[in-house]
């Protein structure tokens, strides 16, 4: 299969005070890159076997970032940013680009000795235009979207250095689902100079994409006597938000050459995504006669997932860093219970519900650096990653290695060597992407990296 990626980029960045008090950045990325990919589709109506493609994606990007902080006083300051993005894909199944333009205002002040107040507001506009195909498209093929946003934030010092309280909330206007609100409260307590208790409470939602509204994508076919039979997942203007209320709590303590974070989750999801077959549809087409069944997108899962990561540094030697991290992950679906369900919408169910296994519970990995000389530096990093049984993707462990010399102020050589354990390895399958599967290599890197005073 076509496994072959070449990317060419470039970027740029500059930072200058414009006053004693106010910095400006500018900004900007341009890239391209080939990814070959196997693609499995339905070239054009009326098939009734899939057919493997081998191609190559053509991907185009550039964005531009100008961003004005300023600093009103010791206590308050604001920053104001403006963003643009393009990107643009070429492939078999879909041609699409999206123009994003965002602008971003915030401001911070104190309020007496104990309050630090801050706010902002928010704009986004997106506009997309696709030529799509019949194994997938977009209808409509071209749409403009915005959200308007809006947050308040309010930190307490309950007892000065020993506690403190914030609080806030965040309002979004979408075009898919209306108006969201987002609130959270976060504690902080420090019983000692050298840790630090932490618990929160947050409220976030994720609002429907483009693709959960308006997209048709063909995923079964059957062969029913001559008669090609589609199964397409369809979305839908009614999809709404999935919700997501997360519990944290975590710990963080510094000892001399020793520090150590441990962090425990709860998180509860609420209208996940889910999905109903509807009523069939037959083409008009005598010539090329076949049938859709349409698999509706809905909100009728729940679900939680709970878990909890620790991370270690320690420093044995003043030239030696050694940090190791492990974190564990556990998810629950739940979907109504239903007797009188179609075969094929249980079939659904269960896909909607194999959400729960798509993720690696268990997660390992260690990481040394070598401080060899003063502009020299050789770093290991080891990493375990538990296997995906919904995936069909084993576990595997890989070891990554990188030299780093600095040749003087403002030039910085890295010589790196990317999964050296293996010569390959399969990590994830796309779940909504009808290519074939693609395995990471073993790779060996360099980067030139020179700083403008």
């Amino acid at each position: 299969t076509n496994g072959a990626w070449d990317m060419l980029s470039a970027g740029f960045r500059m930072d200058w005070e414009a006053t004693n008090n106010a910095l400006i950045t500018f900004q900007g990325d341009i890239y391209h890159e080939n990814l070959g990919q196997m693609s499995r589709i339905i070239q054009s109506a009326g098939d009734i076997e899939y057919t493997n493609i081998d191609t190559t994606a053509e991907v185009n990007g550039a964005n531009l970032l100008l961003r004005w902080e300023q600093i009103l006083s010791h206590t308050s300051d604001l920053a104001v940013q403006l963003y643009y993005d393009y990107y643009e894909r070429l492939e078999a199944i879909l041609h699409g680009k999206i123009q994003t333009a965002d602008l971003d205002f915030q401001h911070r002040f104190g309020i007496g000795s104990r309050n630090e107040f801050m706010w902002g507001l928010g704009y986004r506009f997106m506009q997309d235009n696709s030529i799509g195909s019949f194994h997938y498209y977009l209808d409509p093929a071209s749409r403009k979207t915005s959200i308007a946003s809006a947050f308040i934030q309010d930190e307490l010092t309950v007892i000065k250095e020993k506690m403190r309280l914030t609080m806030g909330t965040k309002f979004e206007e979408n075009d898919y689902t209306g108006m969201e609100i987002q609130p959270n409260i976060r504690l902080l307590l420090k019983p000692s100079y050298n840790s630090t208790i932490w618990f929160a409470i947050s409220k976030a939602i994720r609002i429907p994409s483009r693709t959960e509204n308006d997209s048709r994508a063909i995923r079964d076919v059957w062969n029913l006597v001559g008669l090609p039979l589609y199964g397409q997942f369809a979305g839908t203007k009614s999809f709404d938000s999935e919700k997501l209320i997360a519990y944290e709590l975590g710990y963080r303590s510094i000892f001399k050459n020793l520090s150590s974070d441990i962090a425990f989750f709860y998180n509860h999801y609420s209208d996940l995504r889910s999905y109903k077959m509807g009523e069939s549809q037959s083409s008009t087409d005598p010539e090329k006669y076949y049938v859709i069944v349409p698999f509706y997108l809905q909100n009728k899962m729940d679900g939680e997932s709970f878990g909890g990561e620790i991370s270690l540094k320690f420093n044995p030697l003043e030239w030696w860093q050694i940090q190791t991290d492990y974190s564990y992950l556990k998810m629950n679906m739940f979907l109504p219970l239903d007797s009188d369900l179609h075969e094929i919408d249980r079939e659904l169910n269960a896909f909607a519900k194999g959400t729960e296994k798509e993720s690696p519970e268990n997660q390992f990995g260690l990481r040394t650096t070598f401080q060899i000389f003063d502009n020299l530096s050789f770093t290991l990093n080891y990493r375990w990653i538990d296997e995906i049984p919904q995936l069909n993707v084993n576990s595997y462990s890989n070891l990554d290695a990188n030299f780093c010399l600095i040749i003087n102020k403002q030039l910085k050589l890295n010589l790196i060597g990317h999964n050296l354990l293996r010569e390959h390895h399969l990590e994830y399958i796309p779940a909504f992407r009808d290519i074939r599967n693609a395995e990471v290599e073993r790779g060996f890197y360099s980067s030139l990296e020179y700083e403008f005073n």
